[in-house]
């Protein structure tokens, strides 16, 4: 078990623990050890970092903060790189962690309100909008300051990219997500900094003031979005809301929410200027008299306002509930028993028929046949509800379905009123087909099923948003459906909006402004016709739809008189324009993205560049090659398209390769023995000397770079190998390809099967495996890798030969070394397989031609590495093979030169640690414990073991620190996860359970020993007793709260899938065991025994010590 130690350290920093994660960095405290001071490391998540958009975005976040030297923002001290490590100030926490869900006091409010907008003012200098603030962004420093943080969203005002900045949604200004409100700019941070100070005061209380929320849907991201762009929601004044907020805080923060950019602050100057730090500044008065007065009315004021701050959980719930309580009722005047509420009449249920606003007023049918009664609302007292929400009586519609309550409480009688309706559902597919008759349109959905509804005069029709009569849609038209349910069961189309690609063909006239005009040539008026183009408009010319640079053509690339056909539907989608020999050079420049190159100038010339178009031929040596075959340095035939000098595209390159100095190569094979009982292996000539072509070739070995053996003797390759080797260059990459058979003896020692072979005198007549791959550690070659490809399924049993993987693994050692120190070792067949064949040729061989003609090479660098190489041959030999009904999976040998993971005393130290599993633990079991971590130089065993001890002496506490350690320095080791997740599941904090049991799936080895496959299977047994515990037990989780834990286990396959469902379905049966005998116990004490006893742990899973012990030993070996 090879464990990597964590790289927490860079020399001055050092990672001491974790603070806080987010999908794109995660932040840990940690220690300058330069400075002797504690800081925050920001660390950008690995994926991120082989993102070069995404690394670049993490850099221009730093140097918009090194920017802004400001005490009110909190300050970048370093950048390490190499690491993706951001060096910051360390903040104490931020105003929600310090609040824990309380309101804020309004003298603290006024100083972060004050120190926030000294931030913003700063940044709005800068050029700069914050574009995400919120409460969790305001974080207080180690004086007690709030600052302004986290500007992974930041934007420069004059971007280059001219993007939106956004926010978090919740307290994202109306302008970031609805153009009506204007431009984005400073005071869109003034609206999220209102919104923030409105929920510090409510506290954990603050969403109630939003009872309508819920009618944007259940994703609360895109509902604040729809309620921030809504023109006409508002949040209650706050005076209405809180007691005791002074007259100044309240006009500020209601004048910083107000979603009209035009009456809210412009500037964070502007808020300064009517906030004061202390409250409202008293009127000077020269009666002492009245000046007392006054003193002690504003002692009275602060003292209230404590009070209700103090008391934000009775205040505010107080405050609030008044909101959405009749005007008329005193909460404080309420007598009798406090909540009391009785229905004094049968509710009325029944269809809104009629509405009349100006009483206050509707009628309903209840089905009895008679006139509808009538049902009055008095909007002091009575509530209504539309879909369960919070609703006013100009929200409801007739066709409402109804039911009203008739209520009576300690303020009297009251009604409330609960509406239904379903609201309109928008469906986009193809218009499948149009019933003129009934009428009513058919739309084909996107999943193949379709959607029915009737047209009536209340539907709206466009197409390509022109109002059109339903008759002149078509079949093939994109429809966007807006429909909802009628009285007959069925559905009602309230609009149709179609869209229809239609064509032009004409001449080019010109474009400006969004628009592009064209003169028809399918009209014999030859008409001018005015387009608007769409924003993602696809323009090409002659083929082309970018320039030389890469930048995509657009109308400004067309000249008048071109001709073009034009794809639009509301706007041009698309438009084609088309518009009206030999040079021979070395290639200095090629970019293969655009598909350009460049040749040096020859005497007076000057340099030429040229394109590669769709149709051009490339040739090399008579051969037909692709464009990434062509290097720097090769020799070149152009024949260019066009005569015109300006026009670059080229019909055909002649290609004359230069070989590259760096590829060296050996190939031997072995076609027909002279022993008759070796069986032929009829392609093997056929493919070596393609592999050696390809290698030449393609691959530009030069001729003398390359040894081509076939049907060789022994004496001839130690020979031949030795005098080879000597003059490979030390930055070279080194190639060598045996196609044969291979041999092991009775001592277990693996040999390549030369001419003149004798199984009887293997050690004389055969070639050592292990004196072929010493020749190739003691080379000096840069780069060694070595392709083993035996045991071909040839006629005369095959059976007999050793796969090529355990040909390979003969030269170990020891099981647990590697088969070589510096050489790279493919293998083209595992145990039990055999080398196949497709066409007529070996299929390693074909996967090695193909990927050196460049099918391996991922970054087109030219160069494949063994990770390029091998990761192409895998793939392509298992799609061939598995085409064909065979299997052959090769493997690779990694080099390793490397020491082993634990020395023998090491190994000891943590088996006697071990052995206290299974005795008492006494006082010299601390000092194993040092011996055994001391020992074990880093890696994790020790601590594993030390857990363990632990956890089974019941100390649960100290275990679950030692596994988080280990875990944190080793998160792949899956025995932390298998018992933090036990720990969590026996103290019932199941948010804390699951994501063990995730990470446990997710480390638990897929491959390996019989150790760790029953190893494997017993953890997701356990994974699946846990689940079934808490989900059928307990009953504190859902299956949606396990569908990331089932999703890792389904793709683990059916062993892994069968393991969890056992240990699921265990707990299921245990369970319904003791339901049955608590149903058939009659004893009262005995039933309540059993009850008891079926929420217990431990009647349906234990922590089995045995099975994480076993993997643990066989371990350290690993």
């Amino acid at each position: 078990m090879r464990v990597r130690t964590s790289m927490r350290t860079s020399g001055r920093y050092e990672i001491l623990e974790s603070i806080a994660s987010g999908d794109f960095a995660t932040v840990y405290r940690g220690r300058d050890h330069e400075l002797s001071r504690d800081v925050a490391i920001k660390q950008i998540h690995q994926q991120y970092l082989d993102d070069p958009q995404q690394l670049e975005r993490y850099w221009q976040e730093a140097q918009l903060l090194a920017a802004l030297q400001n005490p009110h923002i909190m300050t970048i001290y370093d950048v390490v790189r190499e690491r993706g490590w951001l060096i910051l100030e360390l903040a104490n926490g931020s105003l929600p962690q310090l609040l824990e869900g309380r309101g804020i006091d309004l003298k603290d409010l006024r100083l972060t309100l004050t120190y926030t907008l000294h931030g913003l003012k700063a940044m709005h200098g800068a050029g700069i909008v914050h574009g995400d603030i919120k409460p969790g962004n305001l974080l207080v420093d180690r004086n007690q300051r709030v600052k302004l943080g986290d500007f992974g969203i930041a934007r420069r005002l004059q971007g280059d990219d001219g993007s939106v900045v956004k926010g978090t949604t919740k307290y994202i200004a109306p302008e970031v997500v609805s153009d009506q409100f204007g431009p984005v700019g400073p005071h869109s941070d003034l609206y999220s900094l209102g919104f923030t100070a409105y929920e510090l005061m409510c506290g954990e209380h603050f969403e109630t003031l939003f009872p309508g929320l819920n009618m944007y849907g259940r994703d609360k991201q895109i509902a604040w979005m729809m309620w921030h762009s809504a023109a006409d929601r508002r949040v209650p004044d706050v005076t209405r809301v809180l007691e005791g907020v002074p007259q100044d805080l309240a006009h500020v923060v209601q004048r910083l929410v107000e979603k009209d950019p035009g009456k809210r602050y412009r500037t964070a100057d502007e808020v300064l200027a009517d906030l004061s730090v202390e409250g409202e500044a008293p009127p000077s008065l020269d009666d002492p008299d009245e000046e007392e007065a006054a003193a002690a009315e504003a002692s009275k004021a602060k003292r209230k306002r404590s009070v209700v701050i103090a008391a934000a959980s009775c205040s505010i719930v107080l405050s609030v509930a008044m909101l959405f309580v009749p005007n008329s009722v005193e909460p404080n005047s309420r007598g009798g028993k406090k909540g009391a509420t009785q229905v004094v009449l049968q509710p009325g249920e029944g269809e809104i028929v009629e509405i009349d606003p100006e009483r206050n007023r509707f009628f309903i049918d209840i089905g009895d046949g008679g006139p509808p009664p009538v049902v009055t609302v008095d909007p002091r007292s009575d509530r209504i509800f539309l879909n369960d929400e919070r609703a006013a009586f100009g929200d409801l519609l007739k066709e409402d379905q109804v039911r009203v309550d008739y209520l009576s409480g300690a303020s009297g009688a009251f009604k409330e009123i609960y509406a239904v309706r379903e609201l309109s559902t928008q469906d986009v597919g193809q218009l499948a087909s149009l019933d003129t008759t009934t009428p009513a349109v058919e739309v084909t959905l996107a999943d193949g099923s379709t959607v029915t509804a009737v047209i009536n005069d209340v539907t709206k029709c466009f197409l390509n948003g022109q109002s059109v009569a339903p008759v002149e849609l078509k079949s093939e038209d994109r429809i966007t459906l807006e429909h909802q349910a009628n009285k007959d069961g069925g559905r009602t189309a309230l609009k149709v909006d179609a869209l229809r690609t239609l064509s032009l063909t004409g001449v080019f006239v010109s474009a400006a402004d969004g628009e592009v005009t064209v003169q028809s040539t399918e009209e014999a008026s030859e008409t001018d016709q005015v387009f608007t183009l769409a924003a993602e408009c696809r323009v090409s010319l002659n083929g082309r739809s970018s320039d030389e640079t890469g930048r995509p053509l657009s109308t400004y690339d067309l000249r008048a008189n071109d001709r073009v056909t034009i794809a639009y539907d509301v706007s041009v989608q698309q438009i084609e324009a088309v518009r009206d020999v030999t040079e021979t050079g070395i290639v200095s420049e090629i970019d293969y993205a655009k598909r350009t190159f460049m040749t040096e100038p020859a005497g007076d010339e000057v340099a030429k560049n040229y394109i590669v178009a769709a149709g051009c031929t490339l040739l090399a040596k008579d051969v037909s090659v692709d464009l990434y075959f062509l290097r720097v340095g090769d020799r070149v035939v152009v024949e260019r398209k066009s005569p015109d000098p300006e026009d670059r595209e080229v019909a055909q390159v002649a290609i004359t390769p230069q070989p590259d100095p760096s590829a060296w190569a050996i190939v031997i094979s072995y076609e027909q023995y002279d022993d008759p009982e070796l069986p032929a292996i009829p392609f093997a000539d056929a493919d070596a000397k393609n592999l050696d072509e390809t290698l030449r070739l393609h691959y530009r070995v030069p001729a003398a770079q390359i040894l081509f053996e076939r049907n060789a003797t022994r004496l001839r390759l130690e020979n031949q190998t030795k005098q080879f080797l000597a003059s490979v260059d030390p930055n070279a990459q080194l190639l060598v390809y045996f196609l044969g058979h291979g041999h092991i003896d009775a001592k277990g020692i693996g040999y390549l099967v030369p001419q003149g072979f004798d199984s009887l005198r293997a050690d004389s007549t055969g070639l050592p495996l292990r004196w072929l791959i010493e020749q190739l550690e003691n080379c000096q070659a840069k780069e060694r890798v070595f392709v083993l490809d035996t045991t071909h399924a040839v006629s005369q049993a095959p059976t007999k030969y050793p796969s090529a993987v355990q040909l390979a693994e003969s030269v170990k050692e020891a099981p647990q070394r590697p088969v070589s120190t510096s050489a790279f070792v493919i293998a083209g067949c595992d145990s039990g397989q055999f080398g196949n064949k497709a066409d007529g040729h070996g299929l390693l061989a074909m996967a090695m031609i193909d990927a050196l003609v460049g099918g391996a090479d991922v970054n087109r660098d030219h160069r494949v590495d063994t990770n390029e190489l091998f990761s192409f041959v895998s793939r392509q030999i298992a799609a061939q093979a598995a085409a064909a009904g065979q299997q052959q999976t090769p493997k690779l040998f990694i080099p390793d030169d490397t020491p082993p993971r634990l020395s023998n005393d090491a190994k000891a130290a943590i088996l006697r640690l071990v052995a206290y599993l299974h005795r008492r633990i006494d006082d010299q079991m601390p000092l194993d414990y040092n011996s055994a971590h001391t020992l074990s130089a880093g890696q994790p065993d020790a601590g594993l073991a030390m857990g363990l001890l632990l956890m089974k002496a019941n100390r649960l506490s100290a275990a679950e620190d030692v596994f988080n350690q280990v875990r944190l320095q080793h998160p792949e080791v899956c025995v932390a996860y298998h018992a933090l997740a036990w720990k969590a599941f026996w103290e019932s904090k199941y948010d804390e359970g699951v994501p063990h049991l995730e990470r446990l799936a997710k480390h638990l080895p897929e491959k390996g020993d019989t150790n760790e496959q029953r190893y494997t299977t017993h953890a997701f047994e356990f994974a699946g007793r846990l689940s079934g515990f808490g989900e059928l037990v307990k009953r504190k989780l859902k299956p949606s709260d396990m569908q990331g834990l089932r999703q890792l286990i389904a793709s683990r396959g059916e062993a892994a899938k069968t393991a969890y469902r056992t240990g699921y379905f265990a707990v299921r049966d245990q369970l319904a065991k003791i339901n049955a005998a608590i149903k058939a116990e009659s004893d009262p004490e005995k039933r309540s025994r059993l009850e008891r006893d079926r929420n217990r742990i431990s009647y349906y899973v234990e922590m089995n010590y045995d099975a994480p012990e076993a993997y643990l030993r066989t371990g350290l070996d690993r």
